[in-house]
């Protein structure tokens, strides 16, 4: 039998929007600069419909869901001619993200943003991305997000909960993991535009991970995605055809329910802009009349609070991170309350008698034949300084001398600990965060208590 202890999953839902992509590498560019920079790949800059002093305060995806969106003012000349705009736009924005991602896998990612997916993993939390970028499925598949129940490492095909169907997709295990609902498409989604049906729409490959971009093969895609365009949904009305298709609707659903159960909505990155009604409708409708916590996470907050004021939430229900490095700061912030919580559990299972107090200690992101012997650690040592226990490692798996510490020898220490930290062979310091152990054969000992930390593994 598997035991996860202590994995409580929390009622936390992350909205991230092209904010949260910038400060993971700067390629990525803010709604905005990303119209500009479409409109000129579309070769429309001196289009009548542009607005010749460019776009700003959010004023492209207004504009987007204008040109998308038939007008009851406008004849039906005048709107074909519009789609046909907004569809010139929509190639010009997945040529812009397409050639910036790639620029943006080519170096690593900040590591807080692996911390970000190891919390996200441990707490089985929901993300809603309003982004076309697939910068959190790279994070996935270069993370080590290990689900001890099925022993299968989470990628990025699990985080998505394979929706929709990858091309290649001939059955597979799925893995526990947090989820990530993507409302307005992805740049490797593609679809027969006009499809309400949605039967056309298909994933393709995912394009690699930071550090390790994996080169484009327009020829495959195209053989195996025939006549296929990128499906990019406008941040427009749900009478879209584009939201009209089961897939759409049964990600926007799944968002609702998650937003309605919140307990903490976090906006990291994301501004909440005028022009995503849908997702401005669905946020008030949610939050409306209930005691839920709004977490903005934004270099300039102002205008969202505003924005959040007038879907009536009041000022008193947010907290709020800004500044060049409130991203950093929030993930800090949430890989400390994690370790926090962590502490409280370890407190619980001193005092259940029917839990084991003893079992050899590891630090590990996966257990398989195959696993890199620089993913699991074997705990040597343990020692506390102040309020924090900390854990001294051995890179090597079998009981060696000196031989493994206990989870006792945490249980001892937890008492007045505020965390447990592991102090990895290259300097890094990561908060535990969860435990994981399995039954010994005999149903009644532990042989490994697997402790999962905030973090990464890395070559050392």
């Amino acid at each position: 039998m598997i035991t996860k202890f202590p994995n409580r999953p929390t009622k936390d839902v992350a909205i991230v929007g092209a904010g949260f992509s910038r400060a993971i590498s700067p390629q990525f560019p803010l709604t905005d600069e990303l119209g500009d920079l479409a409109v000129l790949a579309a070769n429309v800059a001196r289009d009548p419909r542009i607005p010749s002093e460019g776009f700003y305060d959010g004023t492209f995806e207004l504009w987007l869901s204008g040109m998308a969106e038939d007008q009851p003012f406008l004849s039906l000349e005048e709107n074909l001619e519009n789609r046909a705009l907004f569809t010139r736009v929509t190639r010009g924005i997945w040529t812009v993200l397409t050639h910036r991602q790639s620029a943006a896998l080519a170096t690593p990612a900040p590591e807080w943003a692996y911390d970000f997916l190891s919390v996200c993993h441990v707490c089985m939390s929901h993300v809603i991305s309003l982004n076309y970028d697939n910068a959190i499925e790279c994070l996935a598949d270069g993370h080590s997000l290990w689900d001890f129940d099925s022993s299968l490492r989470a990628d990025h095909t699990d985080v998505i909960n394979n929706q929709p169907p990858a091309v290649e997709t001939f059955g597979y295990a799925v893995a526990r993991t947090f989820r990530l609902l993507k409302l307005h498409g992805s740049l490797n989604w593609y679809w027969i535009s006009g499809d309400q049906v949605g039967s056309s729409i298909q994933r393709w490959r995912a394009p690699g991970i930071f550090g390790a971009p994996t080169p484009d093969d327009p020829e495959g895609r195209h053989r195996m995605l025939p006549s296929r365009d990128p499906f990019l949904i406008p941040p427009s009305s749900t009478k879209s055809t584009y939201n009209s298709n089961p897939l759409s609707r049964e990600l926007w659903s799944q968002a609702f329910d998650c937003l309605r159960e919140a307990q903490r909505i976090f906006l990291i990155g994301y501004s909440l802009p005028n022009g995503d009604l849908t997702m401005m409708n669905m946020l008030g409708e949610a939050c409306q009349r209930r005691d839920v916590r709004i977490v903005v996470a934004n270099p300039d907050p102002d205008p969202v609070i505003e924005r959040l004021k007038w879907i009536g939430l009041s000022e008193n229900q947010m907290e709020v991170f800004q500044g060049a490095e409130c991203v950093d700061d929030l993930v800090e912030s949430l890989r400390a309350e994690c370790a926090v919580a962590f502490s409280d559990r370890l407190r619980e299972w001193k005092c259940d008698q029917n839990l084991p107090q003893v079992g050899s200690l590891m630090v590990t992101w996966g257990q398989t034949i195959e696993t890199p012997i620089w993913q699991q650690f074997t705990v040597t040592g343990v020692s506390k300084h102040d309020d924090v226990i900390e854990l001294q490692l051995a890179n090597h798996i079998e009981p060696v001398a000196p031989e493994p510490a206990q989870l006792n020898q945490i249980l001892d220490l937890v008492d007045d600990a505020r965390c447990v930290v592991a102090l990895m062979p290259n300097s890094r310091r990561l908060p535990v965060i969860g435990l994981w152990t399995a039954d010994q054969p005999a149903g009644d000992q532990y042989r490994w208590i697997s402790l999962t930390v905030a973090g990464r593994p890395g070559p050392q």
